[in-house]
């Protein structure tokens, strides 16, 4: 992930802690985390991925085979 369009996204909207914002950017660590999430960044920088329908984080899954396992 060195080129910028690989590291970088600019979303119109996205849900981040506290609700949803405007004009985020989102730039990935070369270890594939996040290494900044910025509201309020009113233009894409250059060569940025723009997004732009509605960004929502990924959602955990919690389901579990543990509740079988207690009537076994």
């Amino acid at each position: 992930m060195n080129d910028s369009a690989t590291t970088a996204l600019w979303a119109a909207q996205a849900w981040l802690p506290g609700g949803w914002h405007d004009k985020v950017l989102l730039r990935i660590g070369k270890d594939g985390r996040w290494a900044e999430v910025s509201p309020g960044v009113p233009q894409p920088p250059a060569g940025a991925t723009l997004i732009e329908s509605a960004l929502l984080p990924g959602l955990v899954n919690a389901h579990s085979h543990a509740f079988q396992r207690a009537f076994a």
